[in-house]
């Protein structure tokens, strides 16, 4: 039996297959995070389980500030949402550094070399390093 809080009143009208989103659960379940985190300032969640700007905001309306990321894109889409700092899980290299101040907030990238900031376009900066 499906729990009513997944239930659709009308599945005629959803393209197949289709992404369904419940903006109440995603909300409840952000709050839960941020609860058992003890304060939003203690998460990053990392964006690749939904990869959407509408979640981005409500995070970001919700206090958690931080973000993770797998690829450009993803932190492409989540400075375009306004996400404050964005943590991309591997060092750039080649063209992706240079094209990557054009769209940067603040990234933060794991390394091992000594921190350089750089200013960006939207006159914030950008915090990297590598070897």
């Amino acid at each position: 039996m499906i729990d009513a809080q997944y239930m659709v009143r009308d599945s005629s009208e959803l393209l197949s297959p289709s992404l369904l989103i419940y903006p109440r659960l995603v909300r409840h379940n952000l709050e839960t995070m941020i609860a058992m985190a003890h304060g939003p300032q203690r998460l990053r969640p990392h964006v690749k389980t939904h990869k959407m700007a509408e979640i981005v905001r409500l995070a970001e309306s919700l206090g958690i500030r931080k973000h993770k990321c797998a690829t450009i894109a993803e932190a492409e889409m989540v400075a375009a949402a306004g996400g404050a700092d964005v943590l991309l899980s591997y060092p750039l290299v080649g063209p992706n550094v240079s094209g990557s101040s054009s769209w940067c907030v603040r990234i933060d990238i794991p390394c091992s070399g000594q921190p350089s900031i750089i200013p960006t376009r939207r006159g914030t900066f950008w915090r990297c390093c590598w070897r």
